[in-house]
């Protein structure tokens, strides 16, 4: 036999374990970057539930006041929630718009409004 004998080696090589970490830095970072995008969806959906849930509760209270007594106004929940109602008549009188705007603070402190809509009507 002319020339070395070549030795099998067991292990990786320089290149393949660079390769390897390199791939398992961007899992981790893509990892970490979804967990905030999910983290802000989180938030704001929580937002919003709070903020229907207040305007539903002024429809509630809204139902249950006679028309004539239904009147347009504001008020403040949860500190951050702002609401604001207006009452228009409709139908000759005979029925009430009640519209509901909620408005709060979304991510980086950008406006959000939410609006309900719903139609009272006054039997006599």
């Amino acid at each position: 036999m002319v020339g070395k004998s070549r030795r099998k080696r067991s292990g990786f090589t320089v290149i393949e374990v660079i390769v390897a970490i390199i791939m398992l830095v961007f899992g981790v970072l893509t990892f970490v970057a979804s967990s905030a995008a999910v983290q802000r969806m989180l938030s704001r959906g929580n937002r919003a539930t709070k903020a229907a849930a207040y305007s539903q509760e002024r429809m509630g209270i809204m139902t249950a006041t006679p028309c004539a007594s239904l009147a347009a106004g504001t008020a403040t929940r949860g500190g951050a929630f702002s609401l604001v109602w207006t009452v228009t008549s409709v139908n000759a009188g005979n029925a009430k718009r009640v519209r509901i705007i909620t408005s709060y603070p979304g991510w980086r402190n950008v406006t959000r409004a939410d609006t309900m809509e719903m139609s009272v009507l006054c039997v006599q």
